[in-house]
């Protein structure tokens, strides 16, 4: 297949926050975006109108439907230069440029057409479980990032920074002139235990959780039923779980409160489930009124009502199987918890405490782990009793720090600010690293906390 650089149009795509050109940078983007656009054209050997590289300052018009624009303008690009500061990220127009590309990227059969600069610096893409665990984060980090931090203060017409351009307009060309082949697809046996990585509200809406098929609720309370019975013959599944009606319910109104853990066969090996509730419904469920197939929509504040709330805790775990890879299990879904505490802290939704339930031993034992105190204890069967638990947010941000070498400096910022981390020992700061094993109590292999 012939090369995309003989295209008789060659557009690339231009993805940047305009907070961080207008405010934090003082037009330096536009002037990166200007000494991009030279050299590349230059590289081609022609310019506009064949090449054009498009961002939305100059080519959204006033008053159009900006997001029917950008998937017009995506349709047509050929490559994508993603600008990441944390402004970027938190960019509901940058999420739906990148993402859009991805999906114009899998048409043209290629895999190495995003180019992103890292403009400012981001220390969260030197740690491999929490940049797996960010939804946003996950398809910067995977791909080739050139960090360009030192130059943001730059002259962009002094060396080193055009050294710097030039090259990096290179590496676009020489992409551009690669033939065009549609990838092998990996087998399973080379896919196993890679690509681990949390799907987020956004992909999660896509994945099949619809009234039709209802393809994700089966799978979740399948897994849900495999990894509570724990190899028991006398264990036949948890009661008062809920049915895949009722949870259909709660998912179309509150899809903010899942997060599933896949590996590179888009495999769901893990997952958590966090409800933030009303206080009245919070207290019914620590003293063990309300279970689980009681739950509804009504109960739980919106995604970002502003106040503080208690959160039930009601599921986390994953597959045993995939407790050797490389990027901890653990630390992924630990690291998701805090990116959603903070993306809610951040819209002024704080949680207070948490609660959940603990179907076995090591269940008991996580609880604990996450600085949770024992409250109840009810039988379910002659041969299963349900503990009921419940810690302080300060308790359990200290524990995951000391039980899993994790903390979330930003959430603990916005914490700390609220009030709501008053005795937190701020001394683990350096704590000692350390690895949960699957026959440690204190681990999340396959035990549930519901």
């Amino acid at each position: 297949m012939s090369a995309l650089a003989n295209l008789p149009e060659i557009v690339g795509f231009f993805s940047y926050a305009r907070k961080d050109d207008d405010e934090l940078y003082s037009a330096r983007i536009s002037a990166l975006y200007s000494a991009i656009q030279h050299d590349l054209a230059a590289l081609l050997g022609f310019g506009y109108p064949k090449f054009r590289l498009w961002r939305d300052t100059e080519d959204i018009q006033t008053g159009g439907n900006w997001q029917e624009e950008i998937k017009e303008a995506v349709g047509k690009s050929i490559f994508f230069i993603p600008i990441v500061t944390s402004e970027a990220l938190d960019s509901g127009y940058c999420r739906f440029e990148y993402r859009t590309f991805l999906d114009r990227e899998s048409e043209l059969g290629r895999h190495d057409l995003v180019f992103p600069i890292i403009y400012a610096s981001m220390p969260e893409l030197q740690n491999e479980a929490r940049w797996r665990a960010d939804s946003n984060l996950f398809p910067i980090a995977e791909r080739q990032f050139v960090d360009w931090n030192e130059f943001q203060r730059s002259d962009i017409h002094a060396e080193p920074l055009r050294t710097h351009i030039m090259n990096f307009c290179k590496a676009i060309v020489a992409a551009l002139h690669r033939p065009r082949q549609v990838p092998e697809v990996p087998s399973a046996s080379s896919m196993s235990h890679t690509g681990l990585r949390i799907v987020g509200k956004d992909e999660l809406l896509r994945w099949g959780w619809n009234l039709r098929d209802r393809t994700l609720a089966k799978k979740l309370l399948t897994l849900d039923k495999t990894w509570i019975r724990e190899d028991r013959p006398e264990f036949q599944g948890a009661k008062n779980s809920g049915t895949v009606s009722q949870w259909m319910n709660v998912f179309r109104k509150r899809p903010e409160n899942w997060r599933l853990l896949v590996d590179g066969n888009q495999e769901i090996i893990g997952y958590w489930e966090i409800h933030v509730l009303f206080d009245e419904y919070y207290q019914q469920v620590t003293s063990g009124v309300l279970e689980e197939d009681k739950l509804a929509p009504n109960m739980m504040p919106p995604e970002n009502a502003a106040g503080e709330y208690p959160a039930y805790f009601s599921m986390i775990g994953y597959d045993v199987d995939y407790r050797t890879v490389v990027a901890n299990p653990v630390e992924i879904l630990i690291w998701s918890i805090f990116n959603v505490f903070h993306s809610r802290a951040k819209n002024g939704q704080f949680i207070t405490e948490m609660a959940a339930r603990a179907w076995s031993a090591d269940g008991g034992a996580l609880c604990r782990n996450l600085g949770m105190n024992r409250l109840l204890e009810s039988d379910k069967s002659p041969n299963i009793k349900v503990e009921h638990w419940s810690g302080a947010i300060g308790c359990i941000l200290e524990h995951m720090l000391k039980r899993h070498s994790i903390k979330h400096d930003e959430l603990i910022k916005l914490y700390h600010r609220k009030g709501l981390l008053k005795n937190w020992n701020s001394n683990l700061n350096k704590p000692k690293k350390r690895r949960a094993r699957s026959d440690d109590p204190g681990s999340l292999s396959s035990h549930r906390s519901h």
